[in-house]
């Protein structure tokens, strides 16, 4: 059994707290707190100076600018930190993780104090963020330099539990406060002999969690001399529904893509995933050999390996799609050039439906105009067309399309037709149908760079009209892939992160980190609960064979 000491601080205390404080010239003490980009609603990193996980005076920020903030991955097996670069904001120290990180953390050598006639101490800062929801929690980032002293929680039974840690170690007699969430009174304690101390149930929201530990040992910081060092290590909590974040479910059965790719063309009939074209060599550089004709088949089933069950011509940045058990691939660009060739470029204007039984594709009526970096989505048996440009191949500047298309391929013949232009020009961008709308999401724009922009598109009205942009810098929403299942919305960005639009269409949930993260990917159901994330690349790893799966409520 766990041997904890409680404290439940009364009104009368706090008032007699407050009293003593008023001679003195402050009732607050001020600690750094670290809420990350998964815990904020702007998605960025901050740093606060203040009593909890929120914004004080922002005056103070001026004292912690010489602090050091860092990011991290726990998905990873061995968590390795890095230096992260901030800037002042208007109440906090402001940054943007790298696409890996998941969590971000502090130091900060304050400086020598001497308050009280106590002797000159050295008041140091560190801290951390954390998230629960599925997770059981309690990873620790174990590095000493950037946090000797570590206060990690996690889920035990049906309340929680902290675990204390000094150089890596599980420490006994920290002194713990928490605060915030829905507490109406703080609760202070000190770890056992295990480190560990037992919060009981605790219900979803931020929480500021603070350490304390005091070590008898002078030193001298610049030209101040101390006798001791007084170190504050903070943990800003925040709890999620456990509904909100899937455990991560890669499935160790499905095999690797024979090579990677980025850029193609994904959809799926029955229990099969179709891949076709794409991009196979390296970044920013196309040639004819670089481009793939094949098209793959994965029975998710009997996954034994992808197979090559058809070609066609060579083509990057298509879509395809499928309408029953019809696969349809539009647009795409070839590259008229080879590998040490000057590139040409050429948007394309295919339609083309593939027929199983002769194994080759049927040419269809073609697009309106050569696109390609476009995406397609389904709704009944209409494919629709948005986005994208139109690469000319003879030096000229890229015509960013204005126009986007439907076709009703029951019709005979299937034609083409203009639904209201999209306000706006993109590219690299996602369509997904949900509840009988079209949701545009992300891309990279004309003017402007990506974006994290959302349109939804009712074909009911023939209109559009604005969504909730997705968490993060624009680059989040560049390349990504979306895909409803169960009802539900998902994407997946580049930095691995893969959300859920919220019941009422507000905003976007994170449900899931990828291992993998990857971009100019696709993302495709295989059920109405379980999606695969296929193919794509990262900046850091550069292209992706595996394919990833997650189970959806």
């Amino acid at each position: 059994m766990l041997s904890v000491r409680w404290v439940n601080l009364t009104s009368t205390l706090l008032l007699a707290t407050c009293l003593m404080c008023a001679f003195s010239s402050t009732c607050q003490a001020h600690f750094l707190w670290v809420v990350d980009a998964n815990q904020s609603a702007d998605g960025k990193v901050h740093v606060y100076f203040s009593e909890e996980a929120a914004p004080d005076n922002p005056a103070l920020l001026e004292k912690i600018l010489g602090a050091k903030l860092w990011e991290a991955n726990l998905h990873d097996d061995a968590v390795k930190v890095s230096p992260l670069k901030f800037e002042k904001g208007e109440n906090s120290l402001e940054a943007t993780f790298s696409p890996k990180s998941t969590n971000a953390g502090v130091f900060l050598d304050y400086g020598v104090m001497s308050k009280g006639g106590a002797e000159p101490y050295l008041l140091r800062y560190c801290g951390r963020s954390q998230t629960i929801a599925n997770r059981k929690g309690g990873k620790v980032i174990g590095d000493a330099a950037v946090l000797p002293l570590e206060v990690v929680a996690e889920r035990s039974g049906d309340g929680f539990l902290l675990r204390t840690f000094w150089q890596g170690q599980p420490a006994e007699g920290i002194e713990v406060t928490v605060d915030g969430g829905d507490l109406s009174a703080r609760k202070e304690g000190v770890s056992n002999a295990q480190g560990e101390l037992a919060l009981g149930t605790l219900a979803n929201g931020l929480y500021s969690i603070r350490v304390k530990k005091v070590l008898e040992e002078p030193g001298k910081l610049g030209d101040k001399e101390y006798k001791s060092i007084r170190i504050y290590s903070t943990t800003s909590l925040l709890i999620k529904p456990e509904a909100e974040v899937t455990q991560p479910a890669v499935s160790k059965a499905l095999p690797e893509l024979p090579r990677g790719i980025t850029s193609f063309g994904g959809a799926v009939v029955g229990d099969v995933v179709y891949v076709y074209g794409g991009h196979t060599g390296g970044a920013h550089h196309y040639s004819k050999e670089d481009q793939s004709r094949e098209l793959l088949a994965l029975n998710v089933k009997q996954p034994s390996e992808w197979k090559v069950v058809g070609e066609g011509p060579e083509r990057t940045g298509l879509s395809m799609v499928a309408v029953g058990t019809d696969l349809y691939r539009m647009g795409g660009f070839i590259a008229d050039n080879g590998k040490e060739e000057k590139e040409v470029l050429k948007s394309t204007s295919d339609f083309a439906r593939w027929d199983a039984a002769s194994k080759q594709w049927i040419e269809l009526p073609a697009l309106p105009e050569p696109r390609s970096s476009l995406d397609a989505a389904v709704i009944g048996k209409t494919i629709y067309v948005v986005g994208g440009w139109n690469l000319n191949g003879g030096g000229k500047e890229a015509k960013w399309h204005e126009t986007a298309w439907k076709c009703d391929v029951s019709a005979n013949p299937p034609v083409w037709q203009p639904i209201a232009n999209p306000p706006f020009l993109r590219r690299a961008l996602s369509l997904a149908e949900h509840q009988g709308k079209l949701y545009v999401i992300g891309g990279m724009k004309n003017q402007g760079g990506p974006t994290t922009e959302v349109a939804i598109y009712d074909p009911a009205t023939d209109s559009w009209s604005s969504g909730p942009a997705l968490p993060g810098e624009g680059m989040e929403g560049f390349g990504n892939s979306a895909f409803a299942v169960n009802q539900n919305l998902f994407v997946s960005v580049m930095s691995g992160k893969v959300y859920k639009l919220s019941a009422d269409g507000s905003k976007w949930d994170q449900v899931h980190q990828l291992e993998k993260p990857r971009f100019f990917h696709r993302m495709l159901p295989t059920s109405q609960h379980q999606l695969v994330f296929v193919g794509g690349a990262s900046m850091e790893a550069g292209k992706a064979k595996t394919t990833e799966v997650l189970e959806v409520k």
